[in-house]
């Protein structure tokens, strides 16, 4: 079995596949579990390889949100079908999206920040991941309800935009609770607030942005697990059975609970479901913010 993963080696999404490959192989006598990155273009070309595949279980996708929620609404030729070109098998953890500011930055809560940003339209730059990326999103929701006019800039992955912030060249930042919690246990970043529906058991004393006013950025993010599209359903209820059991397991909760985020483990229909609501919450954001990536 293979599991494609759209991102770098040791990125935040890697480590958890990684798991989930060595646990599976665990599981099962004699398998062969690997994990293949692919990462560029959104997570493009990963999902390219596993939409393509045969659909006999052997080829799966881990990836996040933007593949299937974002993806379709920001490229005009997108190479694959977000819904029919794969079968949904099992959410892996629920991540929540965080506010980090730079040490150098002249504020330490949401508050402050906004009142300074009020005071200095323009002057706070907001890094993200990736333009059309969810910390892209979030940063234009942030400015419209905030009423703050900032300078978005979008870097090529989130170890970019980590290195600029934590350099000082950038002062905000919405990051993946999983690479952003690092960040903030050994203070190299303050926490502002957490986009999520309710507070993450990471970050306790960190509000959510809707506790602070600043509503329509709690929608959770989260790594999921696909097939290709027309898996026989007995398969797919097969494996997303296995991958729910590995994903509820010991191991894996404690990497969870070390990387910031929220166990799942919701598998088939009730996770399809989950990717078509987030699909119409983003497609709405995407339409207003007249975003278009070629």
């Amino acid at each position: 079995m293979k599991i494609v993963v759209p991102f770098p080696a040791g990125m935040g999404s890697d480590e958890p596949a990684r798991l989930i490959a060595k646990l599976l192989a665990d599981r099962v006598p004699g398998a062969n579990v690997v994990v293949v990155n692919k990462p560029g273009a959104s997570t493009i070309i990963g999902a390219q390889e596993v939409t393509a595949a045969a659909p006999d279980g052997l080829s799966l996708l881990y990836t996040t949100v933007a593949t299937h929620t974002q993806n379709p609404y920001l490229h005009a030729n997108l190479p694959y079908d977000a819904d029919k070109g794969f079968t949904p098998l099992v959410q892996t953890i629920k991540t929540g999206t965080i506010l980090i500011a730079s040490r150098h930055a002249p504020f330490k809560t949401l508050k402050e920040m906004i009142a300074y940003g009020k005071a200095n339209p323009g002057k706070i730059s907001i890094g993200s991941y990736g333009a059309g990326s969810t910390g892209h999103l979030n940063a234009l929701l942030l400015m419209e309800q905030s009423g703050v006019k900032m300078e978005p800039v979008p870097y090529k992955g989130s170890a970019e935009s980590t290195r600029a912030l934590i350099a000082g060249e950038i002062q905000l930042s919405f990051e993946g609770s999983t690479g952003a919690f690092p960040l903030v246990e050994r203070g190299m970043v303050t926490a502002l607030g957490v986009a999520f529906p309710e507070r993450i058991q990471a970050l306790p004393n960190v509000p959510t942005m809707t506790e602070q006013g600043i509503r329509g950025i709690d929608v959770a993010g989260w790594h999921g697990i696909f097939g290709p599209g027309g898996m026989e359903p007995s398969l797919a209820q097969s494996i997303s059975d296995m991958l729910s059991a590995v994903v509820r397991s010991p191991p894996f909760l404690q990497l969870v609970s070390r990387v910031g985020g929220t166990p799942s483990g919701v598998v088939g229909e009730d996770f399809k479901r989950i990717v078509q609501a987030d699909s119409r919450h983003w497609a709405a954001v995407i339409k207003k913010s007249n975003i278009r990536l070629e």
